[in-house]
């Protein structure tokens, strides 16, 4: 099996050898795609062929030196971003793995000593989507990128292109918000 890199290189020399960076990637840009709020699969679709071919068109540009995930996820947000304002509406988050709304509620759980009792599993996924939405967006996206995405920092970082330090900083500040949305919104009282 070829490493990302070769794949990299051989869609440099060969354009049919691309076909292997959108079978890489196609999958996850879409569910990627779909969390920051491009909610109908024929715009998930228009999108990631944009995508493939801002891609496709750059791939020379790119350096080496950096994480090709890292990369096309940037490219990925930009059109995303661009189709927003194009259609001048902000979508909306949808998640659907237990496992994220898992992780949201351990942060919760952690420091609310009775927050267990106050929801069912099926009432958490619900509240925790809800209050996800109304954190605010810069905050939001470097949770969706660390929870739902499973990015490190430095992939955050190079994908937002900010600082990891600046990442490490809204990461904070993003939990911190979430924390206390939630609790308001569910007159939860924070021990």
């Amino acid at each position: 099996m070829l490493t990302e890199r070769e794949i990299i290189q051989r869609a440099r020399e060969n354009s049919d050898a691309f076909g292997q960076i959108i079978d890489l990637y196609e999958g996850k840009l879409k569910r990627y795609l779909f969390r920051l709020g491009v909610m109908e699969t024929e715009d998930q679709e228009d999108l990631l062929q944009e995508v493939f071919w801002k891609s496709y068109k750059n791939l020379n540009d790119f350096d080496d030196g950096l994480s090709f995930s890292s990369w096309i996820y940037r490219i990925t947000r930009n059109t995303a971003y661009d189709f927003f304002r194009k259609k001048k509406s902000q979508g909306k988050l949808q998640i659907f793995s237990e496992d994220v709304y898992d992780l949201f509620w351990n942060q919760l759980k952690d420091e609310t000593q009775d927050i267990e009792k106050k929801f069912d599993k099926k009432q958490r996924r619900k509240a925790i989507a809800i209050v996800l939405q109304k954190v605010p967006e810069k905050y939001r996206e470097v949770l969706i990128l660390l929870f739902l995405e499973e990015k490190s920092y430095k992939e955050i970082s190079d994908i937002l292109q900010k600082k990891e330090n600046t990442v490490a900083t809204l990461l904070a500040r993003g939990k911190q918000k979430f924390k206390k949305l939630f609790l308001q919104k569910f007159n939860i009282s924070d021990f």
